[in-house]
């Protein structure tokens, strides 16, 4: 049992750092002010090419060779890239990848994903939520809201800032392989 103390005040200590850290950025807190004057403070602080970096979003793979890797560091790096969009494979390769690429960036990468049912449709190990065609014929609000806060959750955990989902896909032609239970 006294092995288990030390342990124990490690972790509610790691607990505690970790927790005053994330609460000390404005990014994290619910202070709109804040939030204002942080994005304020790093905008007028970065040059023309900056900025007109902050408004791209490249494609990134999990899936690909290092060559792939240092193609999008560079893109990082030089170009000043706002956001990355992730795409197939294994979770924890994206999470390396995306705390890679973010400490290449000075300013705080957007992460997004196309993921309609969950982090499932683009990687592999992860949760499959039902597709849309199954949540729209479902009639409880309420167990939807908890669908989409969980989905939410995985995000987070996975280091996604937007998911680009849900889509309005709309199924015309009942042929389509791509749309098909999406819609």
């Amino acid at each position: 049992m006294m092995h288990r103390k030390p342990l124990y005040f490690i972790l509610l200590l790691f607990s505690a750092v970790a927790w005053s850290q994330e609460n000390s950025n404005p990014l994290y807190s619910d202070d709109i002010d804040a939030q204002k004057k942080w994005v304020d403070s790093v905008y007028t602080s970065l040059s023309l090419d900056e900025k007109i970096g902050q408004l791209f979003m490249v494609a990134a793979y999990t899936n690909r060779d290092a060559e792939h890797e240092n193609y999008i560091s560079g893109l990082v790096e030089k170009y000043h890239l706002g956001a990355l969009i992730f795409f197939q494979d294994q979770a924890v390769k994206q999470v390396e990848l995306t705390n890679h690429y973010q400490s290449l960036s000075r300013i705080p990468l957007l992460i997004g994903i196309d993921g309609e049912w969950g982090l499932r449709m683009r990687l592999k190990n992860t949760v499959a939520f039902p597709y849309n065609m199954a949540l729209g014929a479902i009639r409880d609000d309420k167990l939807l809201y908890d669908l989409g806060v969980q989905m939410g959750q995985h995000m987070k955990r996975e280091g996604v800032n937007i998911n680009f989902a849900p889509v309005v896909d709309v199924n015309t032609n009942p042929l389509n392989p791509v749309i098909g239970n999406r819609s």
